[in-house]
Order: structure tokens, then C-alpha cells, then sequence
């Protein structure tokens, strides 16, 4: 894949997410919610994504780029 922003090679991955809480077990561990909605206790429009993806880093630019696909808030979490 070439970088959005150099135009660079990028190295194909994995891009992972894990946390240390009791929740860890749950399939979904990322979540995607529009700027509009930061400091919102209830936030409209987010997105959660899966703890594991493939990945690509830009070594260049220091940039990582990921492909999820994207669930509708709760909908893949069990």
C-alpha cells in the first residue's frame, strides 16, 4: 500500500487493541465517534471495531493505517 501523505511504501501487519480490564473477553475493543461528539457522556454515530485487523505502517511518516470493518454500536460485541 502506498502512504496517503509520502506517497511511501508501507509495510503490511497487524494493527491490535487490548486492554487490562475485566472486558477484555469481548470482541470489539476499539471505538470510532465523530469529533462533534468528544466530551459527550452518550455519543451519537460511534462505530466499534475488532481487536485485531490487518494494518499497514508508514515507517516514513510514523503513520499506521488499519482496515476494520465497523459495527454498529453493541452490534458485534457478543
Amino acid at each position: 500500500m502506498k502512504c496517503p501523505y509520502c506517497g511511501g511504501e508501507c509495510t503490511e501487519g497487524y494493527v491490535s487493541s487490548r486492554t487490562l480490564s475485566v472486558f477484555e473477553s469481548f470482541k470489539v475493543n476499539t471505538i470510532w465517534y465523530p469529533l462533534s461528539e468528544e466530551g459527550k457522556l452518550m455519543k451519537d454515530g460511534m462505530k466499534t471495531m475488532p481487536k485485531k485487523t490487518k494494518g499497514y505502517l508508514c515507517e516514513n511518516c510514523r503513520k499506521v493505517y488499519a482496515e476494520y470493518s465497523l459495527y454498529t454500536w453493541h452490534e458485534g460485541t457478543e
